[in-house]
């Protein structure tokens, strides 16, 4: 249970960081974007194992989102069917979490946050 704590509290960490607009140790990758208007593409890659962990990764920015264990762990309990079925999983999971917060789409999910909306109500 600690360890699972410590990594929600990097998790957070990382989050911050990556919104945090006044780094003083050189800008976070969406902040630079925003200050610059350089086109800084951000790849989420780290701990994603559930849909939901893509889903927040596209809220904050993210043009693509890296998987890694979801898709070994299929591979050795299945093969390629067992890949397929992670796959299908995290479909379904990122599916449900959008579901959940009531958009569609993640441009949609995006302008809601921009507008300062928040998702959980």
């Amino acid at each position: 249970q600690a360890s699972s704590r410590r990594e929600a509290d990097a998790a957070a960490a990382a989050t911050r960081a990556a919104l945090d607009e006044d780094a003083d140790d050189g800008s976070p990758p969406l902040a630079l974007a925003k200050k610059t208007g350089l086109a800084v593409e951000l790849v989420v890659d780290g701990g994603v194992q559930r849909g939901t962990d893509v889903l927040k990764g596209l809220a904050l920015g993210a043009d693509a989102v890296a998987l890694g264990k979801p898709y070994l762990y299929g591979l050795g309990a299945g093969g390629e069917a067992g890949v397929d079925r992670a796959f299908t999983i995290l479909r379904d999971e990122l599916e449900r979490a959008f579901g959940l917060l009531g958009v569609g789409t993640t441009a949609e999910l995006r302008r809601r946050i921009g507008r300062g909306e928040g998702l959980v109500r």
